[in-house]
């Protein structure tokens, strides 16, 4: 059994990633380089403060029912720590110097990377492109009846 090569690894799961989120606006995008977060790196570095750690923890599970049971401020403080942690060029302190804020779709998308990596992703990048299901011209123009249902 070979030994792992870990330059293959860093290579195709590096640390930072080059990644696309939702834009501030319009159809542009925001291009950025990220680290996916991790809730034992991010709480060993201080980055969660102890009134977070639960709610972190909760989010980190992904289950719905514990999420939305989450006050709505205590979430948005755990997702801001997720970006700055995440966020590595431009940081999070770069964007706030800027006069930006993180708008709710790009937070959301950081989290959704955090959980699974650039393929989490993919759907923002879809709708970014405006491919045919983003637009909603796929529904059809007339409800039909169903025959059972009378």
């Amino acid at each position: 059994m070979e030994i792992t090569d870990l330059s293959a690894v860093a290579e195709k799961h590096g640390a930072v990633q080059t990644i696309t989120l939702p834009g501030w606006g319009g159809d542009d995008a925001f291009i950025c380089k990220a680290k996916r977060p991790s809730l034992f790196n991010m709480a060993a570095t201080g980055l969660i403060p102890n009134p977070l750690l639960n709610t972190v923890q909760q989010l980190f599970t992904a289950d719905t029912k514990k999420i939305n049971a989450i006050e709505l401020d205590k979430q948005a403080k755990a997702l801001i720590a997720m970006a700055r942690y995440a966020l590595v060029a431009p940081t999070y302190d770069e964007i706030i110097e800027a006069g930006l804020v993180l708008t709710d779709e790009q937070l959301l998308a950081i989290y959704s990377f955090a959980l699974g990596g650039v393929a989490a992703l993919e759907p923002f990048r879809k709708a970014l492109r405006g491919g045919p299901d983003a637009d909603g011209g796929s529904v059809q123009s007339q409800a039909k009846r169903n025959r059972k249902s009378g």
